[in-house]
C-alpha cells in the first residue's frame, strides 16, 4: 500500500465523530436531524464527509449535542487539510517523468535536493525549487517566451539541466544586499568620470 492509499485508509471526516456521538447519547440520525433543522439526506451528507462543517452547523451541534463549536470547527479543518494533503501527492504523482529528467545526482550532490528517492517528493521540490505549479508552467517559461525569462531554452540539447543552473544564479542574486539607489551619487559620479576622461584626453592631445 502506497502512502496515498494509506492517507486514505486512515481518512476519517467530521461525520464520523458525530455518528459516534449521538450512537453513544442513543440519538438516532432522524432525530438529529430534526434538532438541527436539517432534512436526513442533508444531514447524510455532513455525516459522510459530502458536505462540511459550518460556523452555523458547529453552533447548532455545540446546543443539540452539548460539545463546543470549535471542536467540530477544528475537526472539519484537519478534515479538509488532509483531502489538501492527498490531492497534491496525486497531483505531484503525474510528474515522475519530468523529475527524472532532471540532473538529480547533480542536484543532490550540490544540496539542491535532498538523497532522497521519492519521486513525489523531489517533484513538490523541484516545483517550489522553480517557483511554477506544474511541468507545463516550468515549460512556458524555460522552453517558451515568456515574460518571466528572456532566454528559450527549447532548442538546447538539455535544457532542464541548464535552467537549474540559471534559476541556481537568480536564487544567489537575490540573496545579494544592495545599498539603497542614490540618484545624487550616480549624477556625481558620472561627472567625475567625465571630467576625467576630458583631462585624459586633453593630455593625449
Amino acid at each position: 500500500m502506497n502512502n496515498i492509499a494509506l492517507k486514505k485508509a486512515l481518512l476519517s471526516c467530521p461525520g464520523d465523530s458525530i455518528q459516534k456521538h449521538i450512537d453513544h447519547i442513543g440519538m438516532s440520525q432522524a432525530e438529529l436531524a430534526e434538532r438541527l433543522g436539517r432534512s436526513v439526506p442533508k444531514l447524510n451528507e455532513l455525516i459522510n464527509g459530502k458536505a462540511p462543517i459550518t460556523k452555523e452547523t458547529a453552533i447548532k451541534l455545540e446546543y443539540v449535542l452539548g460539545v463546543q463549536a470549535g471542536f467540530w470547527l477544528n475537526l472539519e479543518r484537519r478534515y479538509q487539510d488532509e483531502l489538501l494533503e492527498i490531492e497534491q501527492m496525486e497531483h505531484l504523482e503525474q510528474y515522475h517523468d519530468w523529475v527524472s529528467s532532471f540532473p538529480l545526482a547533480k542536484m543532490k550532490s550540490l544540496g539542491i535536493l535532498p538523497k532522497t528517492n521519492n519521486k513525489t517528493e523531489l517533484a513538490d521540490l523541484l516545483l517550489r525549487f522553480f517557483r511554477v505549479p506544474s511541468p507545463e508552467q516550468w515549460s512556458n517559461i524555460y522552453n517558451g517566451s515568456s515574460l518571466a525569462f528572456k532566454i528559450e531554452l527549447r532548442f538546447t540539447s538539455e535544457p532542464q539541466a541548464i535552467s537549474v543552473w540559471l534559476r541556481l544564479g537568480e536564487v544567489q542574486a537575490e540573496k545579494l544586499t544592495l545599498a539603497t539607489f542614490d540618484k545624487k551619487k550616480l549624477r556625481d559620479s558620472y561627472k567625475d568620470k567625465t571630467t576625467s576622461f576630458i583631462r585624459i584626453k586633453t593630455l593625449i592631445a
